[in-house]
């Protein structure tokens, strides 16, 4: 059996947590990042309102006691009978799961989700495997002790810093959103992109927090000016998403469920101070940041190129194992990426939309490297 353990779902006997708060835009409370045994136990795809808020029904929680729990959904079929008895590949939903509805964030959408039915308030075990982990990935180091991100943090404002209005020197954006520092070296300009996953994460939090990036220990806590200098809550936002992007796995996946667990482990919600909650709004139900006001549009923000090699051909070399002829291009983004396959949304799913997005572009243009010594001519008119 699976019972819930306060923050995720875990075989009979895992270690207990607090349980979740309920619907509705609550005020401020608590604080503080959970203790690592509450973060530990599976995290597995559940219902949510709009608001990344878990929608929840009548179970076991922790101690065994009778609880208001998450309920854990199906997004589509699983490989085989063996693995999930309720419905997999070839066969039809069962009578046994149940369409969501209102409120629901996939009733809304017109998305088919279906609920895994718990048996005595639990998950029985031939229904295990119908459950899919929310899978964190590199943003696992959201469990990380505070030490931890702070250092991080300390480390990503160092590099900013390192920006001090000298000729050619600035904060820039890359294709996918990442923070690009140009900075002069012996009289070189160089570019540097910050990729550390933890540092992202770190800034992440940090902005989401405050509204600002800063360390108390660079620059006497001078916060650094971002591109763009956004000041509302939909450019702060919209900056935020590549940071989360940058923290993920290239190869992952950062979904609604990914998004939720990663802000619920670092505390966000309960974190946030006087300047966030006045500009993004009070957390939902005490403790869900609100990504209210937020809204996303895929060919607004990816409305300009990337630049890569284009290889025209590969032929054995006699120096090198290789050959490589081609040119330097440049190309939209929609087209390269997405297939300019369109997608607006808002609010929560809108924003793990845009993190994903970004996490896509940052793939791609991992895969489609240009020299250093070709930089140069990505600077050049199509």
């Amino acid at each position: 059996m699976l019972t819930y353990s306060g923050v995720g779902y875990a075989a009979k006997g895992g270690n207990p947590g607090p349980p979740p708060g309920g619907g509705g835009n609550g005020g401020g409370g608590g604080g503080g990042k959970p203790p690592a045994t509450d973060v530990f136990a599976e995290m597995v795809i559940i219902d949510r309102d709009v608001n990344g808020v878990p929608i929840t029904t009548l179970g076991v929680g922790p101690g065994d006691s009778p609880a208001q729990v998450p309920q854990p959904i199906m997004l589509g079929p699983k490989a085989t009978a063996e693995v999930c008895p309720l419905w997999y590949e070839g066969s039809d939903p069962s009578d046994e799961l149940i369409p969501v509805d209102s409120p629901s964030v996939y009733f809304a959408l017109e998305i088919d989700a279906y609920r895994i039915p718990m048996v005595d308030g639990e998950i029985p075990e031939a229904y295990a495997g119908c459950t899919t982990e929310a899978d964190l990935g590199r943003l696992s180091v959201a469990r990380s002790p505070d030490s931890v991100l702070d250092q991080a943090l300390m480390e990503m404002v160092t590099t900013l810093s390192e920006v001090d209005g000298e000729e050619g020197e600035s904060i820039t954006l890359d294709p996918a959103g990442r923070l690009v520092v140009n900075y002069m070296v012996d009289g070189v300009l160089v570019e540097k992109t910050i990729d550390a996953p933890s540092e992202n994460l770190a800034a992440f939090q940090r902005v989401l927090e405050e509204t600002v990036l800063y360390h108390a220990d660079v620059n006497d806590g001078t916060p650094v000016e971002l591109p763009g200098s956004p000041a509302d809550a939909q450019g702060l936002l919209a900056r935020t998403a590549p940071l989360l992007a940058a923290a993920s796995d290239k190869f992952g996946h950062v979904g609604l469920d990914e998004l939720i667990y990663v802000t619920r482990i670092l505390a966000i919600g309960t974190d946030m101070n006087a300047d966030a909650r006045a500009l993004f709004g009070a957390p939902w139900a005490g403790e869900y940041f609100n990504f209210s006001a937020f809204s996303y549009n895929r060919v607004a923000t990816y409305s300009g190129d990337v630049c890569f090699l284009d290889v025209t051909s590969i032929e054995p070399g006699d120096t090198l194992p290789i050959d490589i002829a081609g040119q330097i291009v440049k190309r939209p983004v929609m087209e390269m990426v997405f297939d300019n396959e369109y997608f607006s949304g808002t609010n929560a799913y809108g924003y793990a939309q845009a993190v994903d997005d970004a996490r896509a572009v940052i793939l791609w243009t991992h895969e489609h490297p240009v020299q250093v010594e070709l930089l140069h001519l990505c600077d050049l008119p199509k």
